[in-house]
């Protein structure tokens, strides 16, 4: 736990971290010194209710009211970190997964470290069916296009016609994840989307 002071003064907060376990993010760097500044930020939970308690009229009364709030969240959001990390695992499904996501966005980094899991591919299928965002059904169609799905392969190469005043980014995404599953080079912007086109009609 840390503190975090506001930058204009006058209140202040405390960060609470929690590092997961190595099995779940073993590409987490792992500091011989924990600071929570360090964590990502899906991983700290700022308190009380994520805003500043101000001090000018009584520093004391904030600073027991930060500490009340710490003493009251500090066990049971370390024991629920603890509960979904234990339930994270190769088997686990994608009901299992729908149902977590609503209480930790962090799960999200996981699923996209083992996304050719079948439990994150099946929540992956049933995300894209629902969404109708462009740029979404980009990001999840990528997802599965690299492993095998053919259906999701022809969405992205749709979505490279997709007009870019509606969705600017969703073209890009898509050709982004083309580029990345038939090893060619990509450079961020929507002349990169032209290129890929050229590669898949060469391609045929």
């Amino acid at each position: 736990m840390s503190t975090e002071h506001d930058k204009y003064g006058g209140g202040f907060r405390a960060e609470l971290g929690w590092m997961p376990p190595r099995r779940l993010f073993p590409r987490i760097e792992r500091p011989r010194r924990l600071v929570v500044a360090a964590l990502w930020f899906d991983f700290r939970a700022p308190l009380p209710n994520g805003k500043f308690v101000r001090y000018e009229g009584d520093v004391r009364r904030a600073a027991r009211r930060v500490a009340s709030a710490v003493e009251k969240n500090v066990p049971a959001w370390f024991v629920r970190n603890q509960a979904i990390a234990k339930r994270l695992g190769p088997k686990v499904t994608s009901s299992t997964l729908r149902a977590l996501l609503r209480e930790r966005f962090w799960l999200r980094h996981w699923m996209s470290d083992n996304e050719a899991l079948p439990g994150c591919l099946a929540w992956s299928r049933a995300a894209l069916a629902k969404t109708k965002d462009a740029g979404e059904r980009a990001i999840l169609a990528g997802r599965l296009a690299k492993h095998g799905d053919r259906k999701a392969h022809a969405l992205l190469v749709s979505l490279l016609d997709h007009p870019s005043a509606e969705s600017p980014v969703a073209p890009i995404r898509a050709a982004r994840a083309l580029a990345e599953i038939h090893g060619w080079r990509f450079r961020w912007d929507l002349s990169s989307v032209a290129g890929v086109k050229k590669k898949l009609l060469a391609l045929g």
